[in-house]
């Protein structure tokens, strides 16, 4: 575990926005039957928090987040070139 600065190993202190998006890439490697929770799954849950900084980086990137997703999904899924991340 790598010590994070004003934060006590084992703290309870997450914020909700993180909250959130931890518990939609759970949602999102269930939804997809990966068996795991990868980048991938990661970044399908941060790209779900409505109005999260997460959909402004993208965005600020010029890049379609919907587009994104397909991308992702199609990786993640079973027929993708990188189901194991």
């Amino acid at each position: 575990m790598v010590p994070v600065r004003g934060v006590e190993a084992g703290s309870q202190s997450v914020r909700p926005g993180a909250k959130k998006a931890l518990e939609l890439s759970l949602r999102e490697s269930l939804r997809l039957k990966s068996g795991e929770i990868g980048v991938g799954h990661l970044l399908l849950g941060v790209l779900r928090v409505e109005d999260g900084p997460g959909l402004r980086v993208v965005a600020d990137h010029g890049l379609d987040p919907a587009a994104v997703r397909r991308a992702v999904e199609a990786k993640l899924s079973p027929s993708g070139s990188a189901r194991r991340e």
